[in-house]
């Protein structure tokens, strides 16, 4: 019975998540350079990431976690990364590769998406140079496990 009623609820959350991605996607592209203009990014969010793009470096294998419709996963793939992003989202994540694949050829690196429950992911040992997880550690039942499993993905000296 648990187990239906956690599938249900994380149904509904990716439900939410999509609908959230296909609104925001309606009204400005999943590309950093737009979204950066945005009020709530250029007052609160821009300055940091920025500094962010500016350690992901040509090669990298980077990894976003709760990426949504997937513009910082293209901005580091914009970098020369190999990107990865994970999100509970399909729809999202439709969006997302989407966009990649209308604008693939003029990035340096490369993006994928998967979805991913990252309540329950097991990450790979020391696979990632940098990982992203911007906004969902609050959104998870048990967020020490996520970062637990970010400490074990991440190369050492990686960044999180």
């Amino acid at each position: 019975m648990e187990d239906v009623l956690y599938a249900g609820k994380l149904a509904e959350e990716a439900e939410i998540w999509g609908s959230i991605a296909e609104q925001q996607a309606s009204t400005v592209l999943p590309d950093w350079r737009y979204h950066r203009e945005l009020r709530h990014n250029a007052v609160m969010h821009t300055a940091d990431i920025d500094i962010l793009l500016g350690h992901v470096c040509p090669g990298f294998n980077v990894l976003e976690l709760g990426c949504g419709p997937g513009w910082l996963t293209v901005a580091m793939a914009q970098r020369g990364a190999r990107a990865h992003g994970l999100d509970i989202s399909d729809k999202a994540l439709e969006i997302a590769h989407s966009y990649y694949e209308s604008v693939r050829e003029d990035i340096a690196g490369s993006a994928t998406y998967q979805v991913a429950d990252l309540n329950t992911i097991d990450l790979p040992v020391e696979q990632y140079d940098v990982v992203v997880a911007k906004g969902i550690l609050h959104h998870l039942l048990n967020p020490e496990n996520l970062v637990d499993q970010i400490h074990k993905a991440l190369k050492p000296g990686g960044l999180l």
